[in-house]
């Protein structure tokens, strides 16, 4: 068990890095939520969390696009992978501990919802 952490409004999945130091959580923030509405935002947020024994403290976050949902990290937790169904595309980023910048996008045909990656031996 590790201590609890808020996130920020709507968190829609998350991922744990493959060495199990990071936990990486997208937020809606409201960006799917109707503009005129108290809880809007016009982007996403992902956070980037890191686990020390039974403590998870925020290392890092930038703004994302709208609507979310799934993120995957690759092997050795530099880079992520972020669904954006607004946008059409999952969205990038390179990862070095403590900074997250975003490095490109690949466009889908539709709105991604589910992502998930193979998980095997080193």
């Amino acid at each position: 068990m590790v201590n609890a952490v808020t996130v920020g409004i709507i968190p829609e999945g998350l991922a744990l890095s493959p060495d199990g130091n990071y936990l990486a959580v997208p937020i809606m923030n409201g960006s799917n939520l109707p503009p005129n509405t108290p809880w809007f935002h016009d982007f996403g947020i992902l956070k980037i969390y890191q686990r020390s024994g039974m403590n998870l403290s925020l290392v890092a976050e930038t703004e994302i696009g709208h609507w979310c949902q799934g993120v995957v990290w690759n092997n050795d937790a530099t880079k992520l992978a972020v669904q954006c169904s607004v946008e059409h595309e999952l969205t990038l980023f390179d990862f070095d501990g403590s900074n997250l910048v975003q490095s490109g996008s690949i466009p889908v045909s539709g709105g991604p919802t589910g992502i998930r990656t193979a998980q095997g031996a080193r």
